[in-house]
């Protein structure tokens, strides 16, 4: 268990047990180049040295996204890609451990249930992506959600210049000339610890949002 370097370039390797390198705590140097057998080699992806971070930034993947040997990982990066859809089932090894989801700059519209159960998640970010609804306990299960970047999306509450803020829990409509009736169905209101409409005295009297 004190292994450093783990070399398995250019073999059939075709699966790995999801938990055989995050268990590795002296490991510095893992690669696995050329195991095409495994979906994210095949794919492009890139281990990180110390096998706990996989990088699948901007390797143009489009449309349905679905890799079944995702081992166990601190970090997961599939931003700046052409992805509609994916299988969350991709970091199920990891519902405990990744900390850090980037998913940013794709062409994603349900993310559901992607954060599921993701107990030790600090960074996630979804910006820039055609996501259409978020749930009310969408991030309820995310106890250690610090940074969580939505912004430019298609939700109901951004369409009227509302922002949810990158601490996950305020939601700021503050002066963004709101009037009349106002129901948005969007905000993950479980984890909402504050709103803020202040100066938009035309729908005061609408209290339906919260």
């Amino acid at each position: 268990d004190k292994l450093e370097t783990f070399k398995l370039d250019n073999n059939l390797i075709t699966s790995l047990d999801p938990r055989q390198l995050i268990t590795l705590e002296h490991l510095t140097d893992v690669s696995l180049l050329g195991n095409t057998g495994l979906d994210f080699i095949e794919n492009g992806c890139t281990l990180s040295p110390n096998g706990r971070e996989l990088q699948c930034k901007d390797l143009n993947l489009n449309g349905y996204v679905n890799m079944q040997d995702i081992p166990e990982l601190l970090l997961l990066d599939f931003s700046q890609n052409q992805i509609t859809s994916m299988n969350p089932d991709m970091w199920i090894h990891s519902t405990r451990s990744l900390k850090t989801l980037r998913l940013n700059n794709n062409l994603l519209t349900n993310i559901i249930s992607f954060a599921n159960n993701l107990t030790s998640l600090e960074t996630l970010l979804l910006n820039n992506n055609r996501i259409q609804t978020l749930a009310p306990d969408q991030f309820v299960s995310n106890k250690m959600l610090t940074f969580l970047d939505v912004s430019n999306n298609d939700l109901d509450f951004q369409a009227q210049g509302c922002a949810l803020l990158t601490d996950g829990t305020t939601l700021d409509c503050n002066n963004k000339g709101l009037k009349g009736f106002i129901n948005f169905t969007d905000i993950p209101s479980y984890t909402i610890k504050r709103m803020d409409f202040s100066y938009n005295s035309k729908c005061k009297d609408h209290p339906e949002y919260v």
